[in-house]
């Protein structure tokens, strides 16, 4: 007969523990932004958000006091605004379609999992695409434990149910998964303004999407490449644009960052012109040492006629190496046509002296400039 109350006891309270999940929502507006001062990059970004069941809910199953908290809109609204403290507009989209008219492409995954009772882990990814050429710029993980406790009202709302022999557990068991319900999001919308932080203050430090901002794009096999011209770029207006207007501080200084900076705007070949190349190129060196930090001395500007094929092999093939150590950055910047190879396919940068109808022996190999800057020691290089 003992045995028998005791099976019927364990059945109530799995009944009462199924039948008493608290379901509850992050607020839609819970997270304050970043305020900065920094000038913001010229780029209209859409966050597109996974939609699958894991990524918009937080379950608490590993004891009978349950509770589920969708995380969205609210955790979607808070990565929107977080990255409009860097980029120009951000809009949130529910499907790449959605995305026209957007430069970059931030695809936000967020996912929980429950440790143990109340104590969960929490990750938030956003991978940043190129939405013309469908190449990954780049991903930026980081991950947050959240500790929720069990509550007060909790804790009574369980001792009552227990005291009562489970009698009460109709009465008490909602209660209890009430009050730590309503902690559970307490705590969340605490805690989960950290990891949004910390995701996006690496993407807003990152030379890579610096570089995607000023017109720079990923490569299919890694790096950064320029837009490959197919024929003569269209003539752009003539005015100034805010790009061009370097913002004024003091930056933090980076002793060990080397960039080499090359536009090519005039052809010794009379190839079509690359409207604005050496100019953009200028002002890309300028934002590395007033905004980004490096120092002139490591900084290489060449242009037009000194921008020959010569000129690049010296400054990748000799330079860097003999100044680049362990741990150091590089950025490697290029303004100017690209051209590939008609027999093989292959991506040339075109110099100066180059002519794509030889391309093979007057451009610039992408595959070399990536293999010479894998070859470096360097800790990272764009």
């Amino acid at each position: 007969m003992a045995k028998i109350r005791m099976l019927m006891m364990l059945v109530l309270v799995l009944l009462v523990g199924s039948a008493c999940t608290y379901n509850r929502a992050l607020r839609e507006q819970f997270y304050r932004p970043t305020s900065s001062g920094a000038e913001k990059l010229p780029l209209k970004v859409g966050l597109l958000v996974n939609q699958n069941e894991q990524s918009g809910m937080i379950k608490s199953n590993k004891d009978i006091i349950r509770y589920d908290i969708e995380v969205n809109p609210g955790m979607a609204n808070a990565v929107a605004a977080e990255l409009a403290t860097i980029f120009q507009d951000v809009v949130i989209v529910k499907e790449p379609k959605q995305a026209a008219g957007v430069g970059l492409l931030a695809t936000m995954n967020f996912d929980i999992s429950e440790n143990q009772a109340h104590t969960f882990t929490a990750r938030l990814e956003l991978a940043l695409r190129d939405p013309q050429t469908k190449f990954t710029l780049a991903n930026f993980q980081q991950s947050e434990g959240v500790n929720v406790g069990m509550s007060a009202g909790a804790f009574v709302g369980a001792f009552l149910t227990g005291f009562t022999l489970f009698a009460g557990a109709p009465i008490f068991m909602p209660m209890a998964a009430h009050f730590q319900g309503e902690k559970a999001v307490e705590v969340f919308e605490e805690k989960l303004p950290q990891l949004v932080r910390k995701v996006v203050s690496e993407i807003g430090s990152d030379q890579r999407v610096v570089a995607f901002a000023s017109g720079m794009r990923p490569a299919p096999f890694g790096g950064m490449m320029p837009p490959m011209a197919a024929g003569p770029p269209p003539k752009a207006p003539a005015v100034a644009s805010d790009v061009d207007k370097v913002p004024e501080g003091k930056p933090v200084v980076r002793k060990n960052a080397y960039a080499v900076v090359v536009g090519v705007e005039q052809y010794r070949q009379k190839l079509p012109k690359a409207d604005y190349a050496a100019h953009d190129a200028q002002v890309m060196s300028e934002y590395l040492t007033k905004v980004m930090g490096f120092q002139e001395e490591n900084v290489v500007l060449i242009v037009d006629d000194h921008a020959g094929r010569t000129d690049l092999e010296k400054y990748v093939e000799k330079w860097l190496p003999n100044r680049v150590e362990k741990g150091d950055t590089v950025f490697i910047y290029f303004s100017g046509h690209g051209a590939p190879n008609p027999k093989t396919g292959e991506a040339y940068l075109v110099p100066y002296d180059g002519d794509p109808s030889y391309i093979d022996t007057t451009g610039y190999p992408l595959k070399r400039l990536y293999e010479q800057l894998a070859a470096l020691p360097a800790r990272k290089w764009w």
